[in-house]
C-alpha cells in the first residue's frame, strides 16, 4: 500500500495524458492489469477484494474470480447510478481489460488451472491441499519408467490465486516430487469442495 500511494503521487503528472476516454480506459486496464498480475505471481495480494474472496472461497468453495467480479460489478454500478452510466460503462471496460491482463501476465492465458503432482508419498501433500486450499484431489498410482519405484499421481484444479500457495505446499513436504500445472478450457461435472465433503482429506 505504501509502494502503492508513492506511485500514485509520482504519475500524477500524467493524469492528463490524454483526454480520450475510451484511451485512457484501455491503457489504465493495461498497466492496472500489469501491476495487480506481478503482484499475484509473487503470491501478493493487492486490495480487500482478493481478500474477501480468498476468505469467502475457503468457507464456501465460491470461486475468488466469481467473487471479486460480482464486488466490482456491484461498485461499478453504484459509480454509474452516481456518477452518470457511461462513467459505470467506461469502468467495467477497463475492469474487463485490466483482468484479461493479469491473466496473460500472473499464469498465461486462463485463471483456472490444472495441477498434477508426481511425488514419492502423496497423502501429506493431498492433506495440506484440502485443509488449506480447500481442494479435493484425484489420487493415482504410478511407476517410475527407470527407478520402477511407485509413484502417487495427484490431479487437482485451482484457480489462479490458489497457485501460489499450492507450490509453497508441495516444497513444504519432504521427499522427491515434479509438478506441472496447465490451462483449464472448460471444467465438466461436480467438483467437490471441503464444504461438500467432511471428516478429513478426500479422495475423488
Amino acid at each position: 500500500m505504501v509502494v502503492f500511494s508513492v506511485g500514485t503521487r509520482l504519475f500524477e503528472p500524467l493524469a492528463q495524458a490524454t483526454a480520450d476516454t475510451l484511451l485512457a480506459c484501455t491503457f489504465g486496464g493495461v498497466l492496472l492489469g500489469i501491476g495487480v498480475g506481478l503482484v499475484l505471481r509473487s503470491g501478493g495480494c493487492l486490495d480487500g477484494t482478493e481478500i474477501v474472496g480468498i476468505l469467502i472461497n475457503r468457507r464456501s468453495g465460491v470461486s475468488i474470480g466469481t467473487v471479486v467480479l460480482s464486488i466490482n460489478v456491484a461498485v461499478y454500478a453504484v459509480a454509474g447510478v452516481l456518477f452518470g452510466p457511461d462513467r459505470g460503462m467506461y469502468s467495467l471496460i477497463m475492469y474487463f481489460i485490466g483482468a484479461r491482463v493479469i491473466d496473460m501476465v500472473e499464469m498465461g492465458g486462463t485463471s483456472t488451472k490444472s495441477a498434477l503432482i508426481v511425488a514419492d508419498d502423496g497423502t501429506m501433500i493431498a492433506e495440506l491441499i484440502y485443509r488449506r486450499l480447500g481442494r479435493t484431489v484425484t489420487y493415482l498410482r504410478g511407476v517410475g519408467y527407470v527407478s520402477a519405484e511407485p509413484k502417487d499421481v495427484l490431479v487437482c484444479v485451482v484457480t489462479r490465486a490458489e497457485v501460489f500457495e499450492l507450490k509453497q505446499i508441495i516444497a513444504e513436504v519432504p521427499g522427491s516430487s515434479f509438478t506441472t500445472i496447465s490451462d483449464v478450457s472448460e471444467i465438466v461435472g461436480r467438483h467437490l469442495t471441503t464444504e461438500q465433503v467432511h471428516g478429513g482429506a478426500s479422495h475423488s
